[in-house]
């Protein structure tokens, strides 16, 4: 499979929403699921990696690409920089009561790189993308002179969670997810990390 990792560009906006719903596991339905009469989670959702100069935005994406298609995506940033990253005024608290242990385990890694979310198609997995994304965020995280690489998991998906194993990081922290009918996995969250 010849796949090319590059920066992700405005036009590669939908293939990110609908890779970063997948690896969300429920939680981006959870989110939008509704939010507005006739339009879709995915057309809500494109808000968030339209931010230019935020961390949210496709900036701070890479696309894995094989031929003219987007395989897979890569998110990842400065995790320090959220802080000051716009939220989605339409998300009202009872909706964002789902991030709730997802910023709890977040408290934990101020001044780490933050991979928030990848992802590869299911047509497209098991030759290797995810983990050279990811190796991709380890290496950008050590140009930038990071000590420290973190990310974000369900326990219950384990498969990421032994592929991020195998490429080294560790789980840290965990914390029980808060219930609602349209994550697609339960149970805790995991705070992995990779020292650098």
């Amino acid at each position: 499979m010849d796949v090319v990792l590059r920066s992700a560009k405005e036009a590669d906006i939908p293939d990110l929403v609908r890779l970063f719903i997948m690896a969300a596991n429920g939680v981006v339905e959870a989110l939008y699921h509704d939010l507005l009469p006739r339009v879709s989670t995915e057309k809500l959702f494109e808000w968030r990696f339209s931010q230019m100069g935020s961390v949210k935005s496709y900036e701070h994406c890479w696309i894995a690409q094989q031929d003219s298609r987007a395989i897979g995506m890569l998110h990842a940033y400065p995790i320090d920089a959220l802080a000051v990253a716009p939220s989605d005024p339409r998300l009202t608290a009872d909706r964002q009561a789902v991030l709730a242990p997802f910023r709890e385990l977040l408290e934990k890694v101020h001044g780490s790189y933050y991979v928030n979310g990848v992802a590869v198609y299911p047509d497209c997995r098991g030759g290797g993308v995810g983990s050279r994304l990811l190796a991709y965020a380890v290496s950008d995280a050590r140009r930038q002179s990071f000590g420290e690489v973190s990310l974000l998991v369900f326990e219950q998906n384990g498969g990421a969670v032994s592929l991020y194993r195998q490429l080294g990081f560790e789980i840290v922290a965990r914390s029980p997810s808060v219930p609602h009918p349209l994550l697609y996995r339960t149970g805790d969250i995991l705070l992995m990390t990779q020292q650098l």
